[in-house]
């Protein structure tokens, strides 16, 4: 083999690599495209899920409808003492006691009802 036989080989070799290397770039460029695609499909989809959540309403936690529950009935009672005093003031003094004796009684079982504690309580514990 002559030596310009060999510089031919030679450049052959190199030129098959050369187009082998590119053809790699190439699908690599390709894949690359598709994914980037792919990941702005993702970060859309993930956009249209967090906006879908920030759309809905709020519920509120259990332990939060509770304490309202609780204060709109310590609300309750407080207006029904109220009531009572208004009432009590303008009877005479024998319906006064049995009126004022019911309500509290009410008024007791009312607190008792919704978990507060109430004299008689404290002096069992």
């Amino acid at each position: 083999m002559s030596e310009v036989q060999f510089i031919e080989k030679q450049l052959r070799l190199t030129l098959m690599n050369h187009n082998r290397v590119h053809q790699k770039a190439l699908a690599l460029e390709r894949r690359h495209a598709e994914l980037e695609g792919l990941r702005n499909k993702v970060e859309k989809e993930i956009l249209k899920n967090e906006i879908a959540k920030l759309k809905q309403p709020k519920v509120k936690p259990w332990k939060e409808c509770f304490k309202e529950a609780i204060a709109n009935s310590v609300v309750r009672i407080i207006i029904s003492i109220f009531v009572v005093g208004i009432l009590a003031y303008q009877m005479p003094a024998e319906e006064r006691m049995d009126l004022v004796t019911v309500q509290v009684a009410k008024i007791f079982e009312l607190a008792e009802s919704n978990g507060l504690s109430t004299d008689k309580e404290r002096g069992q514990k």
